[in-house]
């Protein structure tokens, strides 16, 4: 589980595709160190599997299934990621419960200003549609936002 408060932007420092898949590598001021192999890691909010660790960075491999349901099948060595580490359950949630399972990818339609805020319109597959609810939440890219 997550919160959707990313925790670092990484850089894609290596991709290779293979058979649909894809094994990606992160580079990133998180504490790789601390990160178990096996450790959960949320890509752009997509939950991965750490399976290999160097200094400054990790890799994950991302499954068709994956690549088909996220817009990690756009990115590209030097693309930027957010990136967030699994919540702990005896800490604090500050922002809200986002699982990593990714549904569907949508499109930015708009951007305005109201004052000192500003608003996005998401186009989004019509089957996701009946999921989302006035005031639920969605993870754009793992960030958490309010469905206004």
């Amino acid at each position: 589980m997550f919160t959707g408060l990313i925790e670092d932007v990484g850089v894609v420092g290596a991709l290779r595709r293979q058979h649909h898949a894809a094994v990606l590598t992160v580079k990133t001021k998180l504490a790789v160190g601390a990160m178990p192999l096996g450790a959960s890691i949320a890509v752009n909010g997509a939950c991965l599997t750490v399976v290999k660790k160097s200094r400054g960075a990790f890799t994950v491999d991302v499954s068709p299934e994956t690549l088909r349901r996220t817009n990690l099948d756009r990115v590209a060595v030097g693309s930027l990621v957010n990136l967030e580490q699994p919540m702990r359950l005896q800490e604090r949630l500050g922002g809200h419960l986002v699982t990593g399972h990714v549904d569907g990818v949508g499109t930015v339609a708009a951007i305005r200003k109201e004052g000192g805020f500003t608003i996005f319109s998401f186009r989004i597959p019509a089957v996701l549609g009946r999921l989302f609810v006035a005031k639920g939440s969605a993870a754009v890219d793992g960030i958490s936002l309010t469905v206004n």
